[in-house]
């Protein structure tokens, strides 16, 4: 893995555009997630659950595969035959609607990994004793090719999720045991140099970056355009305006 520390915002977007990530592009070619803790491993939220119950590793695949199916057949008591989506289609259904699911997000953009990466830390985490957040950015191709075997790049029909549209998205989807992809990451480096990177930035960057982004037409209402998101931008203005919400 490489690790990248910047001192700021604004060396983040003069460094994102550079030769950062070698020959690649940042669209297409890679994928990226921001994390409002750096120190965080990356854990979808089932396998978080699991891991925090002590449960036994060796049945985390099997076990998320009994509740997704009982998902799918609640929805089809109600009328709504999901037969034909996959495992990785129906994660991402039922992940949009709060289950805790075995996908984690990324998007195209670093700039929207910015922004889930300091504004969970700005909303959700100001107290963190862990001073940074982290951008993590992946090579889509050498991705699937050392870690095929377990994970999985899903992409979703983006027409039928406003959500995921706005967000330029995509998922990782685990389907053996392994849970932490951070993990599995730094041991395929072995084999598969430079195939991943991990940005870290000051967390007390966050309000610089969130005003700057939202000016980019990135900001609560933009990617999530629904009642919810235009009242996560009301809230996200009025801690910029100082009132502890």
């Amino acid at each position: 893995m490489t690790e990248i520390n910047l001192p700021s915002w604004k060396a983040f977007k003069a460094e994102i555009g550079q030769a950062m990530f070698g020959s690649r592009s940042t669209m297409g070619e890679l994928m990226f997630r921001g994390q409002a803790i750096a120190g965080w491993p990356m854990q979808a939220s089932f396998d978080r659950a699991w891991v925090k119950a002590d449960k036994p590793a060796r049945d985390l695949a099997a076990e998320y595969v009994r509740y997704l199916e009982f998902f799918r057949l609640l929805n089809a008591r109600q009328g709504r035959d999901l037969s034909l989506l996959s495992s990785s289609e129906l994660s991402a259904l039922a992940q949009h609607y709060g289950m805790p699911t075995r996908l984690l997000d990324w998007s195209l953009s670093p700039y929207m990994a910015a922004f889930f990466a300091f504004y969970y830390r700005y909303m959700t985490f100001p107290q963190h004793p862990d001073r940074h957040v982290a951008i993590w950015a992946v090579d889509v191709a050498g991705f699937q090719t050392a870690l095929g075997h377990c994970f999985d790049v899903v992409v979703t029909d983006a027409s039928k999720n406003p959500r995921l549209s706005s967000q330029v998205g995509k998922f990782t989807y685990a389907r053996s045991d392994q849970h932490d992809l951070g993990y599995e990451l730094e041991r395929a480096e072995l084999d598969f140099p430079s195939l991943f990177w991990k940005i870290v930035l000051p967390a007390g960057e966050a309000e610089v970056a969130l005003q700057d982004l939202i000016l980019m037409g990135i900001s609560p209402s933009d990617i999530y355009p629904d009642f919810q998101g235009v009242a996560d931008y009301v809230r996200l203005r009025m801690r910029f305006e100082g009132l502890g919400v």
